[in-house]
């Protein structure tokens, strides 16, 4: 059922047939406006042609959504002129339409299996009475509030022909709710297999039908993930005004994820799957607390690392929960089953033995997240981090500040943003305005750590050479914070977090992190600093918990969700801000002074040719600088 490869091939071959007549019509092809037309003409004859199928009963069997598969089809691709033919060309993600991810099969099964795992276990359902009692009806509501062309429910039912619940339980038919802003979708999902259901275009989130809460006993689906920027104006402010969860720069999914919360039943269930933003973005905080609160969780699964996703721009999570408000108690017996899949057998894993050992499997109270900053729930977590999380989340808050506090003497801040004037502003060679002629360090440069090496680009640092009103854009930054000495630069991406201490006054991209003082960080202010020996001695402390793996395994199991791919992370100034610095004082400071002296030691190291004899030295600093940084935060006795 799960082979969508048959119907793309029979769509190719038909396409290109049509293509060849229309191609004898001699219509601008050159013409986008042309193209786009004859595309949607194509979808609407190819799925005329699926509709005849369908009824006539000659469908292809391995398609549960034909109708569905037919019209991704076509939302995926585009046609090209190449100057003497017309091509089919596959969308990459960033050109298809904002908010429209079309869910793979197999991914919808599993989810409805694992809810069907639970409404069993729960006792949800309740079990059919004996036949004579014709006037008894168990049956439960079942919906999807961004349901497309109606695949989530068309699974569901074909599952449930098929399974133990039809056995054992009473569903109503008439019980199946779809509501969508796409008509066209919705005019599709109308020839689904499921009979007499309820399909409606609509918008969701407005819909007044749906503003009373307590609707349904089960919602799946994939509500549409829509950035901040990309919600019409008008839009944004309504969602505010009328969502709790619509916090700072929220995404759509985040409101749909409330909603749900909102029109399920007491006890009622939701499969969901969506962009994992929501789950440590600071716009997410408050959809957390709902969820952390008013539900219990009972599976996050990231599935982003799925073959099937390679092309998505998004990284999908699947998540189960049970709307049932939470007591101290109840939450502190509850565990969340969280899990990192690469492959479509690990969900089969998950289904048929939940404590089979997978790469990442485990079992974590939710009363852990309700602790964490700002409620982030991770799904990089092990057995040995959570010990780390745990115990970072529980140390008495005076001891130390968050890098972007506002108790911290610190920011953060990016470097310049070439726009589309990179020509204009980066030089290999300084001209003779050499006043204005910055050296400048980008990713490609050598920022390791403890070590930074210039690889002969300047900046031509002039704000005059971005003219907006000729649509230039891009930003220089303040120039106090290329200027400022010392500082320390943060490699935007890597495995773990790579800094050196910069003293040359470098420029950098903004591929490139700045740790910086603030303006007025005085000792006044923070008395702490007059502990440290010079200027610099504050910075080579920073620099060490930075490029501690204690710090990197903190990071990487609070913020996985900024993984680029393979094992590579994006560092967000954001998430950045959250490392928690142990304040200096007269009884930690003996401590502090060798994290000093051992990081002075691995620059040293960094700025050197290695031999074995000196990289065997190395490795045992770096040891050292791990025992050091624990025992400052006083985690190896806690371990």
């Amino acid at each position: 059922m799960f082979s969508p490869t048959n119907l793309k091939q029979k769509l190719y071959q038909q396409i290109r047939l049509e293509l060849s007549t229309l191609k004898k019509k001699n219509l601008p092809w050159d013409q986008e406006s042309s193209r786009t037309h004859y595309w949607n003409v194509l979808m609407q004859m190819n799925l005329q042609e699926t509709i005849n199928l369908i009824k006539n009963g000659t469908i292809y069997d391995e398609i549960a959504d034909p109708l569905g598969a037919v019209y991704h089809f076509f939302f995926q691709h585009y046609l090209k002129w190449d100057g003497t033919q017309l091509r089919i060309i596959e969308k990459t993600p960033r050109l298809r339409e904002s908010g429209r991810v079309y869910t793979p099969e197999e991914i919808i099964y599993y989810i409805i299996q694992l809810l069907t795992k639970k409404l069993l276990t729960k006792k949800l359902l309740t079990k059919k009475q004996n036949s004579e009692d014709s006037n008894h009806d168990e049956s439960i509501k079942v919906a999807d509030i961004a349901c497309g062309t109606g695949r989530f429910l068309t699974q569901w039912w074909i599952q449930e022909q098929e399974s133990q619940l039809s056995l054992e339980y009473h569903f109503n038919v008439e019980n199946y709710y779809g509501y969508d802003i796409d008509g066209t979708a919705i005019s599709l999902s109308k020839h689904s297999l499921i009979p007499n259901a309820v399909w409606k275009e609509t918008d969701a989130l407005f819909d007044p039908e749906l503003d009373t809460p307590h609707q349904f006993n089960v919602i799946l689906g994939n509500p549409p993930y829509i950035e901040s920027r990309a919600i019409p104006d008008k839009t944004w402010a309504s969602l505010r005004k009328k969502y709790k969860c619509a916090y700072k720069k929220f995404d759509l999914s985040v409101v749909f994820l409330e909603k749900i919360v909102t029109l399920l039943k007491p006890s009622g269930f939701a499969g969901i799957i969506l962009t994992n933003k929501w789950m440590v973005s600071s716009y997410g905080m408050k959809i957390r607390e709902l969820l952390l609160t008013q539900t219990k969780i009972h599976y996050i699964i990231d599935v982003s690392q799925l073959p099937i996703f390679h092309n998505v721009a998004t990284y999908p999570v699947i998540i189960i929960f049970q709307k049932k408000k939470c007591t101290s108690e109840s939450i502190s017996q509850h565990k969340i089953h969280i899990a990192k899949t690469k492959t479509i057998s690990d969900l089969k894993t998950i289904i048929s033995n939940e404590t089979s050992p997978l790469s990442q499997n485990f079992f974590i109270d939710q009363s852990y997240f309700l602790l964490a900053h700002d409620f982030i729930i991770s799904t990089d977590l092990n057995s040995s981090n959570i010990k780390l999380i745990e115990y970072l989340m529980k140390m008495p808050k005076e001891n130390y500040f968050y890098i972007g506090s506002k108790s911290s003497p610190y920011i953060l801040r990016k470097g310049i943003h070439t726009g589309n004037v990179k020509d204009k502003l980066i030089f290999k060679k300084q001209s003779s305005d050499s006043n204005l002629f910055k050296k400048l360090i980008t990713s490609r440069d050598k920022v390791e750590k403890y070590k930074i090496k210039w690889n002969g680009l300047w900046v031509h640092y002039n704000s005059d050479l971005i003219d907006r009103s000729q649509g230039n854009y891009g930003s220089l930054r303040d120039q106090w914070i290329f200027e400022a000495k010392p500082k320390i630069m943060i490699k935007l991406f890597g495995t773990q977090i790579q800094a050196a201490l910069d003293l040359d006054q470098y420029y950098a991209n903004n591929s490139i992190i700045l740790l910086v003082r603030k303006n007025d960080a005085e000792e006044m202010r923070y008395p702490f600093l007059s502990l440290f020996q010079s200027h610099c001695d504050e910075y080579y402390y920073l620099l060490g918990i930075l490029n501690s793996t204690f710090i990197s395994t903190y990071y990487r199991a609070l913020f996985s969700h900024s993984h680029v791919r393979g094992d590579y992370l994006q560092f967000y100034i954001k998430d950045l801000q959250k490392i928690p610095i142990m304040i200096p004082t007269q009884e930690n400071m003996s401590v502090i002074q060798e994290i000093i002296k051992v990081t002075k030691e691995l620059e040293n190291f960094s700025q050197e040719n290695l031999k074995t004899s000196s990289n065997k030295k190395k490795v045992a600093k770096e040891s050292k600088l791990e025992r050091l940084i624990k025992e400052l935060y006083k985690f190896e006795h806690k371990s």
